[in-house]
């Protein structure tokens, strides 16, 4: 602690010591003080001390030493009636992210925490497709209404890429225990959304074809049921110096997942795991028909050019021309000869639909030897943020320039955590 205004008794009291031993040095330091900082006459609640959070300094009057009953010291929206144990600071109280075995009581519930929360997707059934089922399957487990102070989710819905509408069709959305023989990251079961059929060749809703769903071929040869992608999309890729033109490329069967999310008071990043699957590779790399998968944040994250946070290490997005599409097999073929690397090889494409021999459609599209689709694995994408500010995420995926070749999402792992990255990253997750 510190005084950082001459003169004055303002404080800064990092946000993780104890009340006791913050309220003694902030009397003591006030009392050393030529006069308390305020004007004669002031009333005793004027803004005279600061607590720094991980990335906010959050001003709270002196008076929180001595609130009582329904008064809210530290402005988080708890009193010490309502539960909050340390009222001198904004991120401790009902709701905060409490670190197993730290030693504090960050939630205010009579203890530090011994193990991190159980999950709570167990008792969801595969086919369920309600916004608020898909964030249990992704390991959101916390739900409050949305004018509620305590963190979590606070709203879910599905959309279209335009911001309007809902869930285009219900195949588009599965919640399984396994994905062909992906196991789920965090709980019993994950998230697969897909431009058609989101189900593997286990389930019966499983099509060997284009799943096209609800657009039909016009005849001046158009695609119906198109929809503009989201604002700087698409884009052409970094990886590609072939000039493909994309800004005519409309999107179809677009799926949006939206959540708006409070953050848990000392959490300073949330943290997802995600897995891209496509039928494109590897006859259209570097093509018009790229189809993107992108996680916006909003507000928009500090140093990005846009609100997706979803992306390799060139700054592209997911899709078939990612730097991190590396389950598949070799193949240096199509509209532009770019060796992929593959390092992972074909065995996790295994009955998801995507692996040699399961599927039809790109096979019949690019009239060549079916040698399968290809995936980029598990990826951890790991976002900064401010303790209790209101987030809201999107997944969101959709078929570029036409609805034939089909592309999947898995989603999962969705995670608070008190650990600051500098910035919004990707990176894939070894096996």
């Amino acid at each position: 602690m510190r005084s950082n205004v001459p003169g004055s008794c303002h404080v800064i009291a990092r946000a993780r010591v104890s009340e006791p031993a913050r309220c003694l040095a902030i009397l003591l330091l006030i009392s050393a003080c030529s006069g308390d900082g305020r004007a004669p006459g002031a009333a005793p609640t004027d803004y005279d001390a600061s607590v720094e959070l991980p990335d906010a300094r959050v001003v709270i009057p002196i008076d929180c030493l001595r609130s009582t009953g329904s008064e809210d010291g530290d402005d988080d929206g708890f009193s010490r009636a309502a539960g909050d144990c340390d009222d001198c600071d904004p991120a401790r109280g009902p709701g905060a992210l409490d670190v197993p075995g730290n030693g504090l009581d960050e939630d205010c519930k009579d203890g530090d925490a011994t193990e991190q929360l159980a999950s709570c997707d167990a008792e969801l059934d595969a086919d369920d497709f309600a916004a608020e089922d898909a964030a249990q399957a992704i390991g959101i487990c916390q739900r409050h209404s949305q004018s509620s102070r305590l963190p979590g989710l606070l709203s879910a819905a599905w959309q279209r890429v335009t911001g309007v509408g809902g869930l285009g069709d219900t195949r588009q959305v599965w919640l399984p225990r396994l994905f062909g023989t992906v196991a789920a990251r965090e709980g019993e079961r994950s998230l697969v959304l897909s431009t058609g059929s989101a189900r593997d060749v286990s389930d019966p809703g499983y099509t060997r074809d284009c799943d096209i769903l609800g657009a039909t071929r016009m005849a001046d040869g158009r695609w119906s049921d198109s929809r503009t992608p989201p604002d700087n999309y698409p884009r052409d890729s970094s990886k590609c110096s072939s000039g493909v033109e994309l800004a005519d490329a409309l999107a179809f069967n677009d799926i949006v997942l939206e959540l708006k999310l409070r953050v848990p008071g000392y959490a300073s990043s949330f943290s997802f795991d995600t897995m891209f699957f496509t039928y494109e590779y590897p006859d259209f790399v570097c093509s018009a028909f790229n189809d993107f998968f992108i996680v916006q944040v909003e507000p928009r994250r500090s140093g990005l050019s846009d609100t997706n946070v979803l992306f390799d290490k060139s700054g592209d997005p997911i899709g078939v021309n990612t730097g991190l599409l590396s389950v598949c097999r070799q193949a240096e073929r199509g509209r532009v000869k770019r060796p992929m690397l593959c390092e992972l090889g074909p065995s996790l494409l295994a009955r998801t639909g995507f692996d040699q021999g399961e599927s039809i459609c790109a096979a019949k599209q690019s009239e060549k030897r079916d040698i399968g689709g290809a995936s980029t694995g598990w990826l951890h994408t790991v976002v900064p943020v401010k303790p209790r500010e209101v987030v809201t995420v999107r997944f969101v995926l959709w078929d570029s320039g036409d609805p034939l070749l089909d592309s999947t999402a898995l989603i999962d792992n969705f995670r608070w955590s008190i650990d600051m990255p500098p910035e919004p990253g990707t990176s894939p997750i070894a096996f």
